[in-house]
């Protein structure tokens, strides 16, 4: 019954998609209609206005003509000048004579522009004519109709209402037949299954001769076809699972049919015959198991109904089918795949002796004794895949379609459902693999894939990143590759994985010499030249292990110089300024990476660099512009090494001439990257440099502060209360820094945000290392480390700096006014924290104050001092005009009058408590004859000007 379930989820759907169909399609012939009507009444005014026009236009012509005729016969009669009088002859010197005219009639020439006039004079009326009132009816958003029960049912509505009933009576047949047992069960299906054929052969019947019965739309035929098909399928499945009539090859080939079936009948009655016969064509697996576990099989059925599904979509045209088909396809796909990583462990007596010998459980011992289950038939699926909705698509099912002129960087790597079936078998591949590790047969499947992404670009240019993707995977299957060489044999550099990388390099070489000098206007393939053995050499250097190294050095040294003597040859014959920029920048990466293999992993970051000043001022010299992009990754690349490197332990220990690896990086790679964008004039690249110049020294800062004053890299896992004051310290200086920086970037441009991003993220990892330090690790409430000096000690970079920092970020305006308040009140909080840790530490050796209490000379020191602070604050303010420092000083000058009540007088005795108040008297009472002075001098002062401006 599992099946008839089933059946009632297509049901369901038929009913659902072709009630929406038929409601779009009502909609829309209903609009239609409107439409047709008005064109209707528009052309039949405009029929009136035209017969008025040529009338006009028929009596303005003979008007003209009249009275050219009449003036000409007037001109004939009157006398000419030979026989004047003589008084008219007297007259003849004072008076023009008028110029001759003709006595023919006009013609055709002369009267047309008489006819183009009166036309554009009555042509204006019918412009500016009004339409009758029902040409200016407008259909009301024709675009999204609204529901109508009326529109439904006149159009397919009850089209697909019917094709639903129709269904659900085979289904409700078949169910009453199993429950009622009014006939024999072979009877009951062959009636059920009679009724299904019934109404497909309608369905034919009337797409044939529609006219016999005035049938408008395939979507009868359509709607009875879905019901016969659904019906089939219903009697198949009850006579395979519940009667169990059928075997399950037969029903199996049997469903199979009727799917088939379906789909071809959509190419003439609709695509929601289609859906349904794919959706049943690719269920049929599931449904129907025969128990095999033949994936072969399986996989030749699968490709079988993908290929008729991707016809269907070409003949039918709509894009849904064709992701209808994908999803099938795939969804299969990972079931073989599934399937074959089952069937690759050895589940047999043998595993369970290797588990029993070596004490490891079941699971761990079949690890080791596994083979590449179904590896050929994966591959085959995975190449049908790739022709089917990659190739297809793109040259047609003969591969004839070509293209050789190069598409821009976005058109190669544009997101295209194409590509899709690239990018799904390859990620199914990987998953096998990673699931059972490395076997030879990984080796061949790469070769099988890499053979069309590496021939399949010959012929269409739109395919011009694959040779880069089977780069990729060749790196992926070598660092899957096993390291298991035997070091005492000096020709282990020609075994196994570096055999491998030598080879790639080889082909990789070729290649891309071979496509450049056949297609030279496609420059993709000189950066596949520069870029597949540069980094096919350093990851297999890099990942070796330091046995290997002094034997591995002098052959890939050999290579890598061999191929920058031939490339420097190439580079001074080439007089393509392009191939002699890429074969320049080949050669030097080639001898900067045998120079950075000398030495340690963090000079393959300053080869980097070269490389990228190298190609910087060659493409100046050359006046050559290479894309952006390549610049924009060969700084992310950089910046991501010198980013993650002082936090990898590999890093840790390493020097360079005796100094560092930072001291040296650094600085070195910060000029580089400083030459190159001297060497760049594209303002968006200038931009995207300085970036990265203001992001290596933040990382400069951060690294070496640290390493200077505690001897180590901050650990992030555990940080140490002096890692987290430091850290702290230089996210505040460093957001600052980038903020600054946007004040100097166009304010549209995206650079800006991004370093407003930055800024953001540095301040909340400060907020994050103030919590730990002066919340949870505060130096009040335990007991830090921070120095015998009680001005210079850990409590600088604690609080002091940040308060420092955080003023001049809010006086400059780097940030939004309430911004602004928050950092004014967050420095004078670290200020407040950094004064009283200083007096603090000067009556104790402990800042902490469950370790020592607060004596009278301490407590004393608090009200001096912050009276003096209110007393220079009070006296700032009046030099500067300023309001809110007044206010803050008069602020701090209460607290000082309020603890010495409150507090001093509750704990000073004898003669310092009266020497406190006696301080504090004077200073009230100087505070405020300063303040009265300060007053009546600002007075005078305004009295001045006010008397200098005024008239005498």
């Amino acid at each position: 019954m599992e099946g008839l379930f089933f059946l009632g989820i297509i049901v369901v759907l038929v009913i659902l998609v072709g009630a929406i169909w038929s409601f779009v399609n009502a909609g829309q012939i209903s609009t239609l209609k409107q439409q047709v009507t008005q064109l209707k009444a528009h052309i039949a005014h405009q029929a009136k206005q035209l017969e008025s026009l040529r009338d006009e236009l028929t009596r303005s012509v003979a008007n003209t003509l009249e009275q050219s005729s009449n003036s000409s016969q007037e001109k004939a009669q009157a006398p000419s000048p030979s026989t004047q009088d003589p008084q008219s002859s007297a007259l003849g010197s004072e008076v023009e004579p008028a110029p001759p005219v003709s006595k023919s009639v006009p013609s055709a020439s002369a009267s047309k522009p008489v006819a183009t006039q009166a036309m554009q004079a009555n042509s204006r009326p019918v412009h500016a004519a009004k339409p009758p009132a029902h040409a200016k009816a407008k259909p009301n958003k024709a675009s999204s109709p609204s529901f109508s029960l009326e529109q439904f049912l006149a159009g397919n509505g009850l089209l697909w209402i019917g094709a639903a009933v129709l269904a659900l009576g085979g289904v409700f047949l078949a169910k009453y037949s199993i429950e009622a047992g009014l006939f024999p069960p072979q009877l009951r299906i062959i009636l059920g299954a009679a009724f299904g054929i019934a109404l497909v052969a309608a369905a034919e019947y009337l797409m044939r001769y529609p006219k016999r019965f005035q049938i408008n739309s395939p979507v009868v035929s359509a709607a009875l076809a879905s019901g016969g098909v659904i019906t089939l399928f219903a009697m198949t499945l009850v006579a395979f699972e519940f009667y169990e009539y059928l075997s399950p090859t037969f029903a199996f080939v049997l469903l199979a049919i009727i799917s088939v079936g379906a789909s071809w009948l959509s190419l003439r009655m609709g695509p929601i015959l289609a859906a349904i016969g794919m959706i049943g064509a690719y269920a049929v697996p599931a449904l129907v198991s025969t128990g095999s576990n033949n994936v072969l099989m399986l996989m030749l059925y699968v490709v079988a109904v993908s290929f008729s599904s991707v016809w269907v979509y070409q003949v039918v045209k709509r894009e849904w089918l064709w992701w209808l088909s994908a999803l099938g396809h795939f969804l299969w796909f990972a079931a073989v795949i599934l399937l074959s990583i089952d069937a690759s462990y050895d589940s047999s007596a043998v595993v369970q002796d290797l588990a029993l010998e070596n004490h490891i459980d079941y699971a761990e011992a079949a690890a080791f004794n596994y083979t590449y289950a179904n590896a050929g038939v994966i591959t085959a699926f995975g190449l049908l895949s790739l022709y089917l909705f990659t190739l297809f698509p793109v040259l047609s099912w003969k591969l004839s379609n070509t293209r050789y002129d190069a598409l821009s960087t976005k058109e190669m790597l544009l997101p295209r459902k194409e590509n899709l079936g690239l990018l799904l078998t390859l990620a199914g591949v990987f998953f096998y693999s990673l699931q059972l590790g490395f076997q030879p047969e990984l080796i061949y499947m790469l070769i099988a894939f890499s053979i069309p992404m590496l021939i399949v670009p010959l012929r269409h240019s739109a395919f011009d990143s694959w040779p880069f993707i089977a780069l990729i995977a060749a790196l992926y299957v070598y660092l899957r590759m096993p390291v298991d060489y035997d070091y005492s044999d000096n020709m282990f550099v020609f075994t196994g994985g570096f055999l491998f990388i030598q080879t790639a390099v080889l082909i990789a070489l070729v290649y891309a010499m071979f496509v450049q000098s056949v297609f030279k206007q496609r420059p993709a393939y000189l950066l596949l030249l520069v870029l597949a053995p540069l980094s096919l050499y350093s990851v297999a250097y890099a990942l070796s292990e330091s046995e290997a190294e002094q034997f591995l050095y002098p052959i890939f040294a050999i290579q890598l110089g061999l191929i920058a003597l031939i490339f420097a040859a190439l580079s001074v014959k080439s007089r393509v300024n392009i191939q002699k920029v890429a074969f320049l920048l080949l050669a030097n990466g080639a001898l900067t990476l045998i120079f950075t293999m000398l030495l340690s992993a963090s000079t393959l970051t300053l080869a980097l660099a070269v490389q990228l000043a190298l190609m910087a001022s060659l493409s100046k010299k050359y006046t050559l512009a290479l894309p952006n992009w390549l610049y924009k990754l060969a700084v992310i690349a950089i910046m991501a090494r010198l980013t993650f490197a002082p936090w990898l332990p590999d890093y840790a220990g390493e020097f360079i001439l005796g100094l560092h690896w930072s001291i040296v990086i650094y600085p070195a790679s910060f000029a580089l990257l400083f030459f190159a964008r001297k060497h760049l004039h594209a303002p968006d690249l200038r931009l995207w440099f300085d970036g990265a110049l203001l992001h290596l020294i933040a990382l400069f800062v951060t690294t070496e502060t640290s390493y200077f004053l505690i001897g180590e890299y901050p650990n992030l896992n555990n940080l140490s209360f002096k890692q987290t004051a430091l850290l702290g310290m230089n996210y505040i200086i460093l957001s600052g820094m980038y903020l600054w920086r946007a004040t100097l970037t166009d304010p549209s441009s995206k650079h800006r945000r991004l370093y407003y991003v930055f800024a953001t993220l540095l301040i909340v990892g400060a907020g994050a290392m103030h919590v730990q330090a002066s919340l949870i690790d505060n130096p009040f409430i335990s007991t830090q480390s921070l120095g015998s000096n009680p001005l210079i000690n850990w409590l600088v970079p604690l609080w002091l700096v940040p308060a420092i920092s955080l003023a001049i970020i809010a006086k400059l305006k780097l940030v939004k006014m309430e911004l602004s308040k928050a950092l004014y009140i967050a420095s004078a909080v670290f200020a407040v924290l950094y004064i009283n840790s200083v007096i603090r530490l000067v009556f104790n050796d402990n800042m902490s104050l469950f370790v020592s209490d607060i004596g009278q000379a301490e407590r004393y020191t608090y009200s001096i001092v912050y009276l003096l602070i209110s007393v220079g604050l009070i006296v700032l303010a009046q030099k500067l005009s300023s309001q809110r420092v007044n206010r803050i000083g008069f602020v701090v000058l209460a607290l000082v009058v309020l603890k010495a009540f409150v507090v001093d007088m509750a704990n000073l005795e004898g003669l310092y408590r009266a020497l406190s108040f006696i301080g504090l008297g004077l200073s009230l009472v100087g505070i405020g004859w300063l303040f009265q002075r300060f007053k009546h001098t600002s007075n005078e002062a305004d009295s001045s000007a006010e008397s200098e401006q005024s008239p005498t």
